[in-house]
């Protein structure tokens, strides 16, 4: 058990470009590593300025692991926070990393039976500066896995996910996007893909959430290759008053996934932010690739904000809200409101899936006994 607090502050610009690692009992770990009911309580923080270009991990238990990761029964409460002055520099590529477990990890890792109750909050200390390609990962349990089989099970996250980083590129860019999740902030985000499977089973979120010009999702913010199964949402809420282009009840980006017997009963908000335009779901947000959506259940309201003027590619929907002729939704029911129409037995086959904010129109998804719920 750990008790204590972290604060890094006053970093000399003669470490520009070193990743700074700051976790509860470690900070870069290079070796397989197995924990078995690790308890933190405390607060990190990172704090600097506007001269310093240090990509940044921050971790309850781990900040950054290199090596396989084995955690069972992990207790994290307290908080984790950053506030940064970034800096105007945009040839700069930031991969930055927040979870109440683990940070960071680019092997395989596996973490069961654990929960977090400690407050993650990404700021950027109010500052207007801007870097086109700085992105952040902020996860309840975990925030950014980059490669290896991921499997979380019987996991909780408890807690408000905060992502202010400033940022205003897509996923498949070299940083890829924000990204917050209850459970997993993302899985492989960037266009080199990733090698591996990501499997979430069981586990739950509680919290609100809020990723700045990217992704939120209940359970997970973005995800190739993932399989999330008996999850849920049913305790929370999506920032109404921030940006969140994608969100999503269970995962707001899903790419060549199956989203499958998950429950969610809160509700999503979705904002245009710069040039990310918005898709709301009651379970996916954005899906691509191969994804099937299946045995779930959605109740709540949909809602959208446009910031600008809405063009095109503003997407809601009662289940998945933008998908493409892969997407497959079946075996699925949902009721509450969309886009301020309240759903019913009569036409909840309308709000589904694609609904165009900007000209009403449907984009078609693959769809198949999908039913009413009156949330019941």
């Amino acid at each position: 058990t750990t008790l204590g607090n972290i604060h890094i502050t006053d970093i000399s610009s003669d470490l520009n470009n070193a990743i700074i690692c700051a976790g509860g009992l470690f900070g870069c770990v290079d070796c397989n590593i197995t924990l078995t009911a690790p308890t933190w309580n405390g607060t990190i923080e990172s704090k600097y300025g506007d001269d310093i270009y240090c990509p940044t991990k921050i971790g309850g238990i781990i900040a950054l692991a290199n090596g396989v990761v084995n955690i069972t029964d992990a207790t994290i409460s307290g908080n984790l926070t950053t506030a940064h002055v970034f800096p105007t520099k945009t040839s700069q590529i930031y991969n930055n990393s927040m979870g109440g477990v683990v940070g960071e990890c680019n092997n395989s890792i596996t973490i069961k039976n654990s929960n977090n109750t400690a407050e993650l909050y990404w700021d950027r200390a109010g500052s207007k500066q801007r870097v086109q390609y700085n992105s952040a990962a902020v996860g309840g349990i975990v925030g950014r896995i980059n490669e290896g089989t991921a499997l979380f099970e019987n996991c909780h996250n408890k807690v408000n996910i905060y992502n202010g980083c400033y940022n205003n590129a897509s996923y498949d860019a070299n940083a890829g996007a924000n990204c917050s999740g209850g459970i997993v902030g993302c899985y492989g985000q960037t266009k080199y893909g990733v090698s591996g499977t990501l499997t979430v089973k069981n586990c739950s979120n509680q919290g609100e959430l809020r990723a700045m010009r990217g992704f939120a999702g209940g359970i997970v913010g973005f995800a190739k290759n993932a399989t999330i199964e008996e999850c849920s949402f049913s305790v929370g809420r999506f920032a109404t008053n921030d940006l969140n282009p994608h969100a999503g009840g269970i995962i707001a980006g899903a790419y060549d996934s199956t989203i499958k017997d998950c429950t969610v009963k809160v509700d999503v908000h979705c904002q245009t932010g710069g040039s990310c335009s918005a898709r709301g779901g009651g379970i996916v947000g954005f899906s691509s690739g191969v994804t099937t959506i299946e045995n779930c259940s959605y109740f709540g309201n949909i809602t959208f904000t446009p910031t600008k003027d809405v063009t095109s590619n503003e997407y809601v929907g009662g289940i998945v809200a933008l998908g493409n002729e892969d997407t497959t939704v079946k075996n699925c029911r949902y009721g509450g409101s969309v886009k301020g129409v309240a759903i019913s037995p009569n036409n909840f086959l309308t709000y589904a899936a694609g609904l165009d904010c900007n000209t009403g129109e449907i984009i078609e998804v693959t769809l198949s006994d999908i039913s009413y719920w009156d949330g019941e």
